[in-house]
């Protein structure tokens, strides 16, 4: 039997396609230029905000004052402004916008309900905008974007801009605007789960209602080092300083049951493993990337991943679509983005586990420095990640996609791959495996080889990581291999 490939491999290997004689460039060339990347050598003192982790001291804010982390009740529901978008919704008004949006979505959009309920009984929802499926026979499989806002219940803003952004996916709003946002819709599954902890935000606490950071809460057997103990944690050195912050944070806020929050979202996460997601937070302006800790105690704070450089690219993509992100360049931070250890190391983030949990890449999107703005600032923060938010969604595509056929049939076929390269190195980002084939990336090209398709032409599509959007009227290069 003789078999027709189109190959699907949702891989992180952006860094190895490149062809000089076709005029194509590394991926590393589509990062800001040096000049960019250290703000065109402008100081520290001249940026005029050395941004610290707020964390640290888990300060919430509310309209740009301090409060040492005292509570807030709830806002007044429904305080209108004039414009939908220009005002906060309290959880039982994000629900029935949310069931509005999707009934009137035209069958665009539907609404998940995750599982279990928040601590007090508070359903968490997904939105899923997905495209139709042409007719006449199946299609490849679809990229995925996955958002989580409002992980922190006082960092308030993003969980309303993705209200706005399940809104103009689901009524079709953004794919009028837009050819980019039709070509993303008509292409692209997004799931956006805005509120991860509806519990603290009804509060304005940084926390669940068990007092849990859920961004400390997630932990699994994939972690290349063990949870630090209490010892560990507690360790003071000479003077009666912390020895390991990260780790005496992490025992005190995280070191818990999997709440409920986290259970949820975490099955709905492994259920369907997004090619790439992001997770939304406050007090802050910077695109972190991978890994947000090292060791058991946060010792260390450089540990790139083996995808490199792609996780450090994929922040660089966002950051250079929000001009004031990507202003912020004092140290650690460069141009917008910044290694999350490198900034200050979390134990059990969400964007490890994904990381090693789920053999996926997550981004956690600091947008807006001030944690709970007022709503009169909403509209100018769509304005600044609007953009951004297209781009990044747009990378869920990159890699190779293709599907196994029988080539009298047209069957899909159960298959396995080997990815390797020539000159060895792990490549890790694997969703599927088609068998009887080898990939091989080497610095000018890609192949593949393999028996089971002898004879047979392959058509790979060789999507390029680029941090600006490429121009309208160019088209994807592709590669053709005969075999």
């Amino acid at each position: 039997m003789r078999f027709s490939v189109a190959l699907l491999v949702a891989l992180a290997l952006a860094h190895a396609w490149t062809s000089a004689a076709q005029g194509l460039r590394r991926p590393d060339a589509d990062l800001p230029a040096t000049s960019e990347l250290d703000n065109g050598g402008t100081s520290a003192q001249q940026l005029g905000s050395a941004l610290r982790p707020l964390s640290d001291t888990f300060v919430a804010t509310r309209n740009g004052q301090l409060t040492d982390g005292q509570e807030f009740a709830s806002p007044p529901p429904g305080e209108f402004v004039g414009d939908e978008w220009a005002r906060y919704h309290n959880h039982d008004e994000m629900v029935r916008l949310l069931q509005d949006v999707v009934n009137n979505s035209n069958g665009a959009c539907t609404l998940d309900e995750l599982d279990p309920p928040s601590v007090e009984g508070r359903v968490l929802y997904a939105v899923v905008a997905s495209p139709r499926n042409p007719a006449g026979g199946a299609v490849l499989p679809r990229p995925s974007f996955t958002w989580i806002g409002n992980m922190h219940g006082d960092e308030t803003a993003n969980r309303e801009l993705l209200l706005r952004l399940a809104a103009g996916l689901c009524n079709g709003e953004l794919a009028d605007s837009d050819a980019r946002w039709k070509a993303l819709q008509g292409s692209t599954t997004v799931r956006i789960i805005p509120t991860m902890n509806p519990d603290g935000y009804e509060r304005r606490t940084r926390w669940n209602a068990n007092k849990v950071d859920l961004n400390r809460n997630f932990w699994s057997v994939e972690y290349p080092y063990a949870k630090p103990t209490l010892d560990q944690a507690r360790k003071r050195d000479r003077y009666g300083a912390t020895m390991y912050p990260a780790a005496d944070m992490w025992s005190k806020v995280g070191n818990f049951t999997l709440q409920p929050e986290a259970v949820a979202v975490s099955r709905y996460l492994a259920a369907a493993p997004p090619d790439l997601s992001a997770n939304l937070h406050g007090g802050a302006l910077v695109a972190n990337y991978p890994l947000d800790a090292c060791d058991s105690v946060g010792a260390l704070t450089n540990c790139p991943t083996a995808e490199e450089p792609l996780p450090r690219q994929l922040a660089a993509a966002y950051a250079v679509h929000n001009p004031n992100m990507s202003a912020q360049g004092t140290a650690p931070f460069r141009a917008g983005t910044v290694q999350g250890a490198a900034w200050y190391p979390v134990l059990g983030s969400m964007q490890d586990w994904v990381y090693h949990h789920l053999d996926r890449l997550m981004l956690t999107l600091e947008l807006h420095e001030v944690k709970d703005p007022p709503a009169t600032a909403l509209d100018d923060l769509w304005g600044q990640n609007s953009a951004a938010f297209l781009r990044i969604m747009e990378l869920a595509g990159m890699g190779l996609r293709g599907r196994v056929l029988d080539q009298q049939t047209r069957a899909p076929l159960a298959a396995t791959i080997t990815p390797y390269r020539p000159n060895g190195g792990a490549i890790k980002y694997l969703p599927i495996q088609l068998k009887g084939l080898r990939l091989g990336v080497a610095a000018d090209r890609v192949t593949a080889e393999g028996s089971a398709v002898t004879g047979a032409a392959l058509r790979i599509e060789r999507t390029l990581l680029a941090t600006r959007a490429p121009a309208a009227n160019k088209k994807k290069k592709m590669l053709r291999a005969t075999m």
